[in-house]
């Protein structure tokens, strides 16, 4: 087999949310590993981490970690935002607010990446390793484009929660600030997402102007043995 032709249609039926949460979830695995993940590869119990349907079912728990962690961030910048506009220009201007782009140039991350990667061309262009492994360098920065494209979107359209919130309620940085983004359902075309006030998800008919009147609760120590 010469060489495959890609375009750009190629690598966004190659690479979708299912492979991207399949990378999450290696991702998890090896960041659980430690420093010296490369020395403990178990490929068989790595393989059953990739994700064959995006569903509530197929997914580990641990896949969505990562993402979570993207929309606390997101959080985090929109309170920051609200707080002190011009600081928060000063930071995006000088290139530090850009989390995407740290999750994805994370080695575990591109390990990750590469590993989902050779599978699925093997897969999609019935290619031995050997052949995946050659097309897979060729195209792995085209690969990285269309995943931080994904990432994105996912984290710009859950943060329209919280924009219509802080828009519907007059929310202050500090308010929002108590807020947080959790994804409740994986369908094969996207997520639902819920809105979180102190880690609780909120229902549809929750009155959150209320609720933020009342203080937010003090975390309980009272089991953790760093505490006593």
């Amino acid at each position: 087999m010469g060489e495959i032709r890609w375009k750009k249609r190629d690598i966004e039926l190659l690479f979708t949310a299912t492979e991207l949460f399949s990378v999450m979830a290696i991702y998890q695995e090896f960041k659980s590993q430690g420093k010296n993940y490369l020395d403990n590869l178990n490929i068989k119990d790595l393989q059953k981490l990739i994700i064959g349907r995006l569903d509530d079912e197929n997914i580990p728990p641990t896949a969505t970690e990562p993402l979570h962690a993207l929309f606390d961030g997101a959080v985090k910048d929109f309170s920051e935002y609200l707080n002190n506009p011009e600081g928060f220009k000063a930071k995006v201007e000088e290139r530090s607010k850009d989390p995407v782009r740290k999750f994805i140039d994370e080695p575990e991350f591109r390990d990750a990446l590469k590993f989902v990667l050779v599978y699925r061309i093997v897969l999609q262009k019935k290619t031995t390793l050997s052949q995946a492994k050659t097309e897979r360098g060729r195209i792995l920065t085209m690969v990285l484009d269309e995943c931080k494209g994904l990432l994105m979107s996912m984290v710009m359209s859950s943060a329209e929660n919280l924009i219509t919130a802080a828009e519907k309620h007059n929310l202050s940085g500090d308010a929002i600030g108590r807020l947080s983004l959790r994804i409740d359902e994986l369908f094969d075309d996207g997520f639902k997402i819920n809105l979180c006030l102190d880690g609780k998800p909120l229902d549809f008919d929750d009155d959150l102007a209320e609720l933020l009147k009342e203080q937010k609760p003090k975390e309980d120590n009272s089991f953790n043995p760093m505490f006593g």
